[in-house]
Parts: C-alpha cells; sequence; structure tokens
C-alpha cells in the first residue's frame, strides 16, 4: 500500500496540549488508497525536520498549530528565516537568519492548496488557504522538509482550540484525501496515454508526451503560482485529441479521461483551454492567458528544439513521404522561430541550446549538400 507521513508537534510554550496533536490522533488509519504514517515531533528547530526526513512516504502532510486563526489553514510556502518570539522545546531562539545559508528564498508547496481550499468551502468546510506560515518552528520543518525531498510536502496549520480538533481532523483528512486523489488522477493520466497512443511513432505518442509532462513541470517549478495539477494534466492530454493523429471533436480523448476522475467541471473546461492553446498549426504567434497554459505551451515547444526535435521533425515526414528537403523546409517554417516565442524564462532558458543545436545542424545539412563550396 502506498504511504504519507502525517506529523504534528507537541506541545510548547508552557501549554498542556497541542492541537496539531489531537488533530492526529483522530486522523484515521487509511485516506483513500493510502495508509498513513503518523509522526508526533519536536518543537525545536532542525530536529523536528531531521526526524521527518527519516520516513519514507509518497507524500508528507505537516501540521502545526496557530494561536489567532479562526479555521484551518493550509500553507503556500515556507520562508528561508528563522526567528523566534519565543523559545524553541531545547531552548533555542534564533533571532533571525537563514534556515538554509544561501537557499532559496522560500520553498512552495506542489499541492494546489488554494484551488483545495477553494473546493472544499463549496463542500462547506471552513479552510482557507495562507501566505504566512511564520518563522517558528512549523515555517522551519516545512522549509526543510520541502526542500529536502522530491515528494509532495504540505503544511497545515489549525487554530490553537484543542476542544475543536475533532472539526479540525475530518478537515485535514477531507483535504489530504483530494491532494491525494489528485496525485492518482496523473498517474491515471500517464496509464491513459499510453493506452492512446500505442503503437504511434511519428513523433507524437508516449515518448513525445512524457518529455512534454517532465518538461511542464520543470519550468513549473520555477512558477509558484502554477497550479501543478493543471499543468499535469494539460501537458499529458496535450495530444489526446491532435487531429494529426485522431478524428475526434471538442477534445473527446481527453474529456473521456477528465469526466471519469474527481475533477470539477471548470478545472476540466480549464485544462481543455490549455490543451487547444498548445498546437502551433492552429495558434501560431498567439499566447495562452494563464501562467499553466503558458507553461504547457513551452513545454511542448521545447519538444520541438534540439536533438529530439530533429528526429521527430524526420520521422514525421518519413512516416508521410516526405522527402527530407521538405522536412527541412519545417525547420525555416516553425522550429527557428520557437525561441522567440517561450512564454516563461525557464522556457527561454531551456531553448537557448536548443535552438542553437538546430543552427549548427542546418549549417553542417548546408556544408553536406554542396561538399565542395
Amino acid at each position: 500500500m502506498r504511504t504519507i507521513l502525517v506529523t504534528a508537534f507537541e506541545p510548547f510554550g508552557g501549554k498542556e496540549l497541542n492541537t496539531s496533536a489531537e488533530v492526529l490522533r483522530r486522523l484515521p488509519d487509511t485516506i483513500g488508497e493510502y495508509g498513513v504514517r503518523k509522526k508526533l515531533l519536536p518543537v525545536v528547530f532542525g530536529r523536528a525536520a531531521e526526524i521527518a526526513a527519516g520516513e519514507t512516504a509518497d507524500a508528507v502532510f505537516l501540521l502545526g498549530e496557530a494561536g489567532g486563526r479562526d479555521m484551518v489553514t493550509p500553507e503556500t510556502r515556507a520562508v528561508n528565516r528563522r526567528e523566534a518570539r519565543i523559545p524553541d522545546n531545547d531552548g533555542n531562539r534564533p533571532a533571525g537568519g537563514e534556515i538554509i545559508p544561501g537557499g532559496p528564498k522560500a520553498y512552495y508547496t506542489r499541492i494546489p492548496v488554494r484551488r483545495i481550499a477553494e473546493r472544499m468551502r463549496g463542500e462547506g468546510y471552513a479552510v482557507a488557504a495562507s501566505e504566512d506560515a511564520g518563522t517558528y518552528v512549523c515555517n522551519d520543518t516545512f522549509y526543510l522538509t520541502g526542500t529536502g525531498r522530491p515528494e509532495p510536502v504540505a503544511f497545515i496549520h489549525c487554530p490553537a482550540e484543542g476542544e475543536k480538533a475533532p472539526a479540525y481532523a475530518e478537515t485535514i483528512r477531507r483535504f489530504i484525501e483530494i491532494a491525494m486523489a489528485e496525485e492518482k488522477t496523473v498517474r491515471d493520466a500517464q496509464a491513459y496515454i499510453r493506452e492512446l497512443f500505442r503503437g504511434n511513432a511519428d513523433g507524437h505518442g508516449t515518448d513525445h508526451t512524457m518529455r512534454v509532462f517532465r518538461n511542464a513541470l520543470l519550468i513549473a517549478d520555477t512558477e509558484p503560482d502554477a497550479d501543478r495539477l493543471i499543468v499535469s494534466l494539460g501537458a499529458l492530454l496535450h495530444d489526446a485529441d491532435d487531429p494529426k493523429i485522431f478524428r475526434t471533436e471538442n477534445n473527446a480523448n481527453a474529456r473521456r479521461f477528465l469526466e471519469g476522475e474527481d475533477i470539477l467541471p471548470e478545472t476540466a473546461e480549464e485544462i481543455c483551454r490549455i490543451i487547444n492553446g498548445v498546437s502551433f498549426s492552429k495558434n501560431g504567434d498567439r499566447r495562452p492567458g494563464i501562467t499553466e497554459g503558458k507553461i504547457v505551451q513551452d513545454a511542448d515547444r521545447l519538444d520541438a528544439l534540439g536533438a529530439i526535435g530533429i528526429a521527430r521533425t524526420f520521422a514525421y515526414g518519413g512516416k508521410h513521404g516526405r522527402a527530407p528537403e521538405d522536412s527541412i523546409a519545417h525547420f525555416h517554417e516553425k522550429l527557428l522561430r520557437l525561441k522567440n516565442l517561450m512564454n516563461t524564462a525557464k522556457g527561454r532558458e531551456m531553448a537557448e541550446s536548443r535552438h542553437a543545436f538546430l543552427e549548427t545542424f542546418l549549417k553542417e545539412w548546408d556544408r553536406e549538400q554542396d561538399p565542395g563550396k
């Protein structure tokens, strides 16, 4: 069984209980298809993260207590700063400074907490995304855990009201359930496109889609506000209804997958709009209006550049009976234009070397066409 790690903190600051620990105790032992491994952490800078790092899991959900808040608040980020109003439980009281000297200014969770919180409010839960995890041990543990492991990591604060722990536990259970269902949806999409593109060898098959997916996630890592579920599904399904391969209408293949998953209709429509904004032949110089669309468009166009772009161009041309010279024309019609059409800073950075490789290839092509020149 897949597992998730859920942690909470011991009491601190002279208190007899920590609401997060009461919540942890009330969480079920399984959520969806995941077993729940529970761990109580000390309220000690650095040490709490060390203990969490020793646990293996498919995802990590850190729980903490936040006085002054009146609802459950999943955090969007942790900052690279240690500063304490009161000592931790080992007497440490940092007055400022970085958690990791020279490290990233912030860690942004891969879990789309804003959208999940909005969905949960529609279901009647009292929950809101927070942009401020503080600078105490909660933030410290979130930052070190998030930057220290590849799995999804989230931090969820609950109010310092132990008597409401049962309600908070249900809210957090539902948050985890949605977050992990979305992780499963991405895995399901990968299986779906492998079956959909079975036998395709013209440069628009599963291998291309998976490269676009990986490129999209690399770019998304540099765009903190990007919703990774929407990016992931937009990338994985971007060719699901490509007219060069399928005779479908209105994103029929993409919609068939999305309608079979636990995805809100408005999210599915957003993904379909992103898919429709990817194709160069349909959209040309037109840029998507949202960050997720820009990321997926860049990721797809990166796969038309460099050595892979060259291989794909000739694979497609050969399958469709084009002479090599006709495929070379495609370089000038499309490929050499893509570098200057990238939407994101990361996309532009990745396109530079790939574009240069295209230019080198074309120079060699011309030289070999007439070696006497």
